[in-house]
């Protein structure tokens, strides 16, 4: 394992601990206040095995060549690495298929509010 890969597993090591930590209690909070949903934003979800301790799990998904593309304008890479970037992570058919609601974001930002709004019908039904 290179350096980098090495000096992101120990940080991973030292964070990720304390965000469940954080994590749990905001999610007492949050039970505690009666709010009856809460949503976490968690890139790593899949790969830390973190599914069992939510009840859904939502994920936002992209066509492959929409998110190469909006990876390189966001980040500046050329499209070499952008192709390296999107490989070194856990494949978005593994978390789309891990998931209980999918949200593609292909088209306009209208498109994605109206299909998140249709998810939180959804998650709002008992």
């Amino acid at each position: 394992q290179d350096t980098t890969g090495q000096a992101r597993l120990d940080l991973e090591a030292i964070l990720h601990p304390e965000v469940r930590l954080q994590a749990d209690r905001e999610k007492e909070r949050c039970k505690k206040a009666g709010q009856k949903l809460a949503f976490y934003e968690i890139p790593l979800l899949f790969e830390k095995k973190l599914e069992s301790h939510f009840d859904k799990i939502v994920c936002v998904a992209v066509d492959p060549a929409v998110q190469l593309q909006r990876l390189m304008d966001r980040s500046q890479l050329d499209r070499a690495a952008a192709e390296a970037r999107i490989k070194s992570q856990l494949p978005q058919a593994s978390k789309v298929a891990g998931s209980d609601y999918v949200i593609w974001n292909n088209g306009t930002l209208e498109d994605l509010k109206n299909a998140t709004n249709s998810v939180l019908g959804n998650l709002h039904q008992p």
